[in-house]
């Protein structure tokens, strides 16, 4: 490649192969620490490419290798991402314009937040490798690390008296309902039994649905009745039957309804009035129809004989008489 003649060629470094004998324009900017930074890179970048260098070498070794340096630089503490120190840390890094280069995107995103936990891997090998160095403080500290394999972080970040707003959100919770769980108990307890009162057909998942949504982290019907509390059983009590035979019979009617004010061309059938239930098959259950007395006295009100459809349809069919 004559790069006099193709001077566009050697706009970027990524462009350039080494045998052109003209500088990089790029390279003419660079201080002398971004310039031994990108030579090291370039030679890391090689040596990596020998199969006896780092044998052990794989996803799983720089990912966790990376999860040890955030957590030594701070940036991840107890499995927490904090963004702060983060933004702090490479705004301020000498090698920052490299890591720009490389394409390595320093933001508040989950998927860095994963990078930098060990749980997700750089996709490119040269923002690996950039990254490793930069959270080690050099080549060198990354290899002895690569080379502890999927060693988790040390907890040397760890303060012997860690505030609560340094813990993981979850452990606060956990040790905050631990700490309260008596006192929460006995006033949603409370909410509960004086909604059992004023709604005695309601069953327990509909009582919990009135109550704060917190309410579920201490309420359960074991914990109810361990209590003494009177929690609704849907299936001794029926509850769930007479509601459903209440509905339907509801829904047959309106349904009958329809079907006369719309000039229902065939006869108003069980099937008919049933069309559009979200169970409509609800009488062909053997053990349930029998409990359904209700929606059976609506079908048998609703549901047209043949003499009923014959005159019904001569109705329909009739011409209507003109007023005079």
């Amino acid at each position: 490649m004559d790069y006099v003649m193709n001077p566009m060629r050697t706009l970027h470094a990524g462009r350039h192969c080494g045998c052109g004998v003209q500088p990089v324009p790029e390279a003419l900017g660079l201080s002398g620490t971004l310039e031994a930074a990108e030579i090291e890179l370039a030679q890391i970048t090689s040596s990596l490419l020998e199969p006896q260098y780092l044998p052990n070498l794989n996803h799983e070794n720089v990912a966790a290798a990376i999860a040890r340096g955030a957590a030594q630089k701070g940036l991840v503490q107890n499995e927490r991402f904090r963004w702060s120190a983060t933004e702090k840390f490479f705004s301020g890094h000498r090698l920052l314009p490299l890591i720009r280069r490389t394409g390595i995107s320093i933001e508040r995103s989950l998927s860095f937040r994963d990078i930098l936990k060990g749980h997700q891997l750089l996709r490119h090998p040269v923002e690996a490798i950039l990254l490793l160095k930069v959270l080690h403080d050099g080549w060198s500290e990354a290899s002895e690390s690569l080379n502890k394999g999927t060693e988790p972080p040390v907890a040397g970040v760890k303060t012997a008296n860690v505030s609560s707003s340094g813990l993981c959100l979850s452990e606060y919770l956990t040790r905050y309902k631990k700490e309260n769980f008596e006192a929460n108990f006995k006033r949603y307890a409370q909410q509960y039994v004086d909604l059992r009162k004023e709604f005695p057909d309601h069953s327990h998942t509909e009582l919990m649905g009135l109550l704060p949504s917190h309410a579920n982290k201490y309420l359960t019907e074991e914990s109810l009745a361990a209590a003494g509390i009177d929690v609704p059983n849907v299936k001794k009590s029926g509850l769930r039957i007479q509601k459903l035979d209440k509905e339907v019979a509801a829904f047959i009617r309106k349904r009958a309804r329809h079907l006369l004010d719309t000039a229902y061309p065939k006869r108003i059938s069980q099937w008919a009035l049933m069309s559009g239930f979200r169970r409509p098959r609800l009488f062909n259950d053997a053990r349930l129809a029998p409990l359904l007395v209700r929606a059976r006295e609506s079908i048998d009100e609703c549901d047209e004989s043949e003499e009923q459809f014959k005159q019904r349809k001569e109705v329909i069919t009739s011409p209507r008489r003109k007023p005079r």
